[in-house]
């Protein structure tokens, strides 16, 4: 806030081996996870509260979490529990564009003010990349996908994570490395 930035608290729910990605969790006992998950996160909007935090992400790529039918009753009840207590907008970060479409798999977007979207694209074809052609590529990802989730679900969308490593390629690989050679200038225009 200090530097004039907006800040939007978004926790992460991973396993303590990291054994298995956070999009395949799926616990056996729904009403206690949902239940210690609810509690979380009811801490940390609590939390957002005192310090005016803008905006929550209630999760983060929990694909079989999120898009699992039967669990929607737990994902509007957590919703309403934190909106009785935090006074800022909700949004979730949905993974998109990859072989999980979780984006069009939540049943819950009516009950949240945004669309967010975790995204790993390739917006490179070599490990050289123009700042041009990767704000080309921007806009053709806009066109396909963040445009279309827009008209969709009638509410603001935005991009909730996106990152690139440091390494030579990062461009056209962002979800892993394909080189180890360090390359913080391809980082920088990424």
């Amino acid at each position: 806030h200090s530097l004039g930035l907006r800040v939007m608290l978004k926790p992460h729910l991973d396993l303590k081996d990291l054994s298995r990605w956070r999009a395949n969790i799926d616990p056996t006992d729904k009403v206690l996870f949902f239940a210690n998950y609810k509690a979380m996160l009811l801490h940390y909007a609590e939390m957002a509260e005192r310090h005016l935090v803008e905006q929550i992400a209630i999760g983060a790529e929990l694909h079989k979490l999120s898009s699992t039918v039967g669990n929607e009753p737990y994902w509007r009840d957590i919703i309403q529990a934190i909106r009785s207590r935090y006074h800022g907008k909700l949004t979730y970060s949905a993974l998109f564009g990859s072989n999980l479409d979780e984006l069009n798999g939540i049943p819950f977007w009516d009950a949240l003010d945004s669309v967010g979207l975790s995204t790993y694209q390739p917006v490179a074809s070599n490990s050289t990349p123009s700042v041009d052609s990767i704000t080309a590529r921007w806009a053709e990802i806009e066109r396909l996908y963040i445009y279309p989730a827009y008209l969709k679900y009638r509410k603001p969308v935005i991009v909730a994570e996106v990152g690139w490593k440091s390494a030579d390629g990062a461009g056209m690989k962002p979800e892993s490395s394909i080189s180890d050679i360090v390359d913080l200038k391809e980082q920088a225009d990424l």
